[in-house]
């Protein structure tokens, strides 16, 4: 059997101000997770109207919504910004023409940081622009000029939803510690998105997909990280890969199937 392709968003970014130029990228992490478990990351470019989503959606047996530096242009959850805010609009534009067509396919999804805040704004939720300023609120952000081992290091608990699927996943366990490195999350929760866990603050930090075909799962912390060394992303991952696997191998029995017909 082939290796199961996970399909990975690519960010599009001019990396200095004075090179004009345009470049695809995505975390080193996201690649080693995927390659980790077994599969190949096929990379997904923001090229907006020139990809075609199609053959996308065809080759791929999971789709990665990686986590990001950018932050969802405003204009798409009801906001007008002033002064300069770090942008893709080429992946805000991908990856909102992608998720229908995955979610439709019941192709298994995981998002990532930025990825659970894709979700919630293309289902028609909001975003907290900066969580550290709202009242009540704790600082999620990562710790400026550390070593990534201790940027990287949980931080902070997540308590469950009762009867959810992490709930059921760590088998009754109620609460994790993880990782924070945002500046924005959700605000108001889209109605098609269920929330899987919460951090002490009431921030969202999981959710999934409202009576979705296939697996969806999104967090607002990191489990790709050095995953070997925590078994709790460990668990977290293994749900979204043995999906992929599962989708995967049905892909290639149909292929099999319609290949003895023709024969026939």
């Amino acid at each position: 059997m082939k290796k199961p392709l996970i399909g990975v968003s690519l960010c599009n970014w001019q990396l200095m101000d004075w090179d004009k130029r345009h470049y695809h990228l995505v975390g080193d992490k996201y690649i080693r997770t995927i390659t980790g478990y077994g599969c190949f990351p096929l990379m997904v470019p923001s090229m907006q109207e020139d990809l075609d989503i199609d053959f996308a959606l065809d080759n791929m047996s999971g789709f990665m919504l990686t986590g990001s530096l950018s932050n969802i242009d405003p204009k798409h959850y009801g906001m007008t910004v002033e002064g300069p805010d770090f942008t893709d609009l080429e992946r805000d534009a991908t990856v909102f023409k992608l998720i229908p067509g995955i979610i439709e396919r019941g192709i298994p999804l995981l998002g990532v940081c930025r990825g659970i805040q894709e979700l919630n704004v293309l289902y028609g939720g909001t975003l907290h622009r900066k969580v550290h300023e709202v009242p009540g609120m704790m600082d999620h952000r990562e710790t400026p000029d550390v070593p990534d081992e201790v940027c990287y290091a949980p931080s902070h608990r997540v308590r469950f939803t009762e009867g959810g699927l992490l709930h059921k996943t760590f088998e009754g366990k109620t609460e994790i510690m993880v990782n924070s490195l945002h500046n924005q999350g959700v605000n108001v929760l889209s109605d098609n998105l269920v929330v899987e866990a919460v951090a002490d603050d009431g921030l969202v930090e999981a959710v999934r997909v409202k009576n979705a075909k296939g697996f969806t799962l999104a967090t607002q912390w990191h489990p790709e990280y050095h995953f070997w060394e925590y078994p709790d992303s460990q668990r977290v991952l293994k749900l979204f890969f043995d999906a992929c696997r599962e989708y995967h191998a049905q892909k290639e029995n149909m292929v099999e199937n319609q290949r003895r017909e023709n024969v026939a």
